[in-house]
């Protein structure tokens, strides 16, 4: 047993993980983004179960995040119209989605929820939220 431990204390010692970058990660068996800002020790803290941060040890501040549900996240967006732009999508619209609570879509009705994503597709100038401005 202690050379089978011995055996991969070396293997981690001898791997070659090359410099670190930020760059979200999907982990598909998981259905998770995940992205890391920076490279230190860090610690979880779950704040519902689609948004974990990871913290670091050393000052408490923001190292990283973890969204699952991201499928249905998508889903969500198409369905209401969210625009990709560049082929990219604000890691923003992912947070949002994950802290808001999810909804028994069973109680919707087809008709209603036909009737949101057309809602969806409306615009909304900036100043109607004056804080915004």
């Amino acid at each position: 047993m202690a050379a089978g431990l011995e055996d991969f204390g070396n293997f981690l010692n001898n791997l070659n993980v090359g410099e670190f970058k930020s760059e979200p990660y999907y982990e598909e068996n998981t259905d998770a983004l995940l992205v890391y800002l920076r490279d230190c020790h860090s610690s979880s803290k779950r704040l519902n179960d689609k948004l974990t941060l990871f913290l670091s040890i050393e000052d408490g501040t923001l190292v990283g995040v973890e969204v699952k549900g991201i499928t249905r996240i998508l889903e969500l967006n198409r369905a209401f119209g969210v625009s990709v732009i560049d082929h990219d999508i604000r890691l923003g619209v992912f947070l949002a989605f994950a802290l808001v609570e999810e909804t028994d879509d069973s109680e919707i009705s087809s008709e209603l929820k036909d009737t949101l994503k057309e809602l969806g597709q409306k615009r909304v100038p900036i100043s109607v939220f004056p804080q915004a401005v």
